[in-house]
């Protein structure tokens, strides 16, 4: 994983903690002293004349060019230096290590840890959401704290799918994945489940009608559409579209598998087709 990637997306979380919904990441005291990513994302309102309480866009309201430049703050004075150092030593490099080279700048995930972690991916994500929500409940005020959980979801999901939705339309999905229905109106579909993915990838993504989506839901199709999504993808990982090569950069048919394998693990329901 590239401190890029990581930097971006803990941007883009704490963007909508701290400034959308007000939360504190530690505690308040007289002296008025914040969190370092308190800090940045203030400093970075103030610099271009944002409100820094209940901001009134979302992170991918940004400008692209913005996004990026909060993102490498982001990385230069948290992610590197606190978090992801932080955790490394505090976990003895059984997780991860570190790469900073020109070649590679990022983590190396341990491989038995990295399986274990997508093999419990449900169990450990709970016990995070539990202690977090623990530790904000601690340091905000009640009215703050008020659906914790539903924040937390909100603040990781991310709101804007319609990039997606067009690369999807413009090579070749014009029928719903499912049903093969004729699309009039569409909704972009996390194949596997986003409450266990937690990510947004087009490998992920296929565009359902309306009614295919509202009944799948949180469910994982039968066998027969994971075959379908393996051969959407070999086709479309063939176009020479900026966009598509790079959300397919990390993309393997085996670790698409393994999602659905595990997720069938932390008890998702599976099997479902359309009537």
């Amino acid at each position: 994983m590239s401190f890029d990637a990581i930097s971006l997306r803990f941007a883009e979380i704490y963007w909508n903690l701290i400034l959308k919904f007000n939360l504190n990441q530690m505690p308040v005291y007289e002296n008025g002293n914040l969190s370092a990513i308190e800090r940045i994302l203030k400093d970075f309102c103030t610099k271009y004349n944002f409100p820094v309480k209940e901001i009134p866009f979302s992170f991918e309201g940004l400008k692209p060019e913005l996004q990026l430049e909060l993102a490498q703050n982001v990385k230069k004075s948290v992610v590197t230096k606190y978090v992801l150092g932080a955790f490394c030593a505090d976990t003895q490099w059984q997780f991860y290590h570190f790469s900073k080279t020109q070649k590679w700048d990022g983590i190396y995930l341990n491989k038995d840890f990295f399986l274990t972690l997508a093999k419990y991916r449900s169990d450990f994500e709970k016990i995070n959401y539990f202690e977090w929500i623990k530790y904000l409940e601690g340091i905000n005020k009640e009215e703050d704290s008020y659906m914790l959980a539903s924040k937390l979801d909100r603040s990781t999901e991310r709101e804007n799918l319609n990039s997606y939705r067009k690369v999807l339309f413009e090579f070749g999905q014009e029928s719903c994945f499912y049903c093969g229905k004729k699309l009039s109106e569409n909704a972009v579909d996390h194949f596997i489940p986003w409450s266990f993915v937690k990510d947004d990838k087009l490998w992920n993504f296929v565009l359902a009608c309306p009614a295919c989506n509202s009944k799948k839901s949180d469910k994982l199709t039968s066998q027969l559409f994971l075959t379908n999504i393996r051969l959407r993808n070999e086709k479309l990982i063939l176009k020479k579209h900026p966009f598509i090569q790079k959300e397919f950069k990390s993309y393997t048919f085996s670790k698409l598998a393994l999602m659905y394998s595990n997720a069938v693990f932390n008890g998702f329901e599976a099997g479902w087709e359309p009537n």
